[in-house]
């Protein structure tokens, strides 16, 4: 299917930029621009809160990214909860967040996970940005789960698929999107390998290592070593072929 029949599901936008100007609703009632909150990552979910569905597997499987990361919310990144849903009041996203920071065996910041809702507007133009696609069915909506990775400035840089992750995706998707790159490298030496030495796989939806890679890298190595030893040798052989 093309991006236009997608009607349930995620046209990823890779390398676009969401708009700065979109303003949420956080937790108190106050209205917030993206523009005053993106000066770190961003990990962006989209739920509804009163789904049935995949919402409360998808915010299970960030509370338990949290307790398995060494990566700090609130101080490396933001992770942004938005309901896609306009009914949804900040009221119900205060209690939301209240639960989930409640539940939490690792404390973290109370900036480091906010949660959102917004007006139809804003919600169409978020969605829209992302490529989330989803479609109301009664009271509920169908909807698929993801992550969507934004570097600051508001690039998109990656999307991690379904409700459970792994802290090496974060980790790996973080890394890109500290240089705003779509699989771009970073200032990081040991990032830099990483990044190297894996290659994110679309079909998978995961960073899997990258043997040709390395093996192509190795190889060339080894030919560059054994032509400069051969160089080296031959320089030393030359002032004893002259005294002769």
């Amino acid at each position: 299917w093309g991006a236009d029949e997608v009607e349930v599901g995620i046209v990823e936008r890779l390398g676009d930029s969401v708009p700065s100007d979109i303003t949420l609703i956080d937790e108190s009632g106050k209205a917030v621009t993206l523009r005053e909150i993106a000066d770190k990552p961003i990990l962006l979910s989209l739920v509804y809160y009163n789904c049935p569905g995949l919402c409360t597997p998808l915010m299970n499987g960030i509370r338990q990214l949290l307790e398995e990361t060494d990566e700090l919310p609130g101080k490396e990144y933001t992770i942004l909860t938005v309901s896609f849903n306009e009914e949804e009041k900040h009221e119900l996203a205060a209690r939301k967040k209240e639960s989930y920071i409640a539940s939490l065996r690792r404390p973290i910041a109370p900036e480091g996970w906010r949660f959102f809702t917004a007006d139809a507007a804003n919600i169409r133009r978020l969605t829209e940005a992302v490529g989330f696609r989803y479609k109301k069915v009664g009271q509920d909506f169908n909807h698929t789960a993801a992550l969507t990775v934004i570097a600051p400035g508001g690039k998109i840089v990656r999307y991690l698929h379904g409700t459970t992750f792994l802290p090496f995706d974060l980790k790996m998707a973080l890394t890109e999107a500290h240089e705003g790159r779509v699989g771009g490298s970073t200032t990081r030496t040991g990032s830099k390998l990483l990044l190297y030495c894996y290659s994110y796989d679309p079909e998978s939806r995961r960073y899997t290592f990258n043997i040709l890679k390395i093996t192509a890298t190795f190889s060339l190595l080894t030919v560059l070593s054994i032509a400069g030893f051969l160089v080296f040798r031959s320089k030393r052989r030359k002032p004893g072929k002259e005294g002769a």
